[in-house]
């Protein structure tokens, strides 16, 4: 009698802590997924103007690498956001290879 309980509880036991791995396993999974737009916190304006014509470009590069500089670069934090966005923004322009957009 005493081992059936014992078994009984070993198996309750057992099945929570088989539903909390998942459930652990699966909000890992969803995290790790999310686009990297939304690792990124208070980011004012994400969204595009609704007066520029319709895109179809991936900015989740641009965003992987702004965490991974926010994370592992040894003076990620001395230069501020906003520079860092200048700097995309100089990029930017400085891909149009015409030497008079940049003066």
């Amino acid at each position: 009698m005493q081992q059936t309980k014992t078994k009984k509880i070993f198996r309750i036991i057992s099945v929570v802590i088989l539903t909390a791995g998942f459930f652990v396993l699966g909000l890992y999974t969803g995290i790790s997924k999310a686009a990297e737009i939304e690792k990124v916190k208070s980011v004012i304006n994400k969204d595009a103007p609704t007066d520029i014509s319709e895109t179809n470009v991936d900015f989740d590069p641009f965003w992987k690498v702004w965490n991974i500089i926010n994370q592992k670069y040894p003076n990620g934090r001395t230069i501020t956001d906003q520079d860092k966005v200048w700097g995309a923004i100089q990029g930017l322009a400085s891909s149009l290879n015409d030497p008079y957009t940049l003066q």
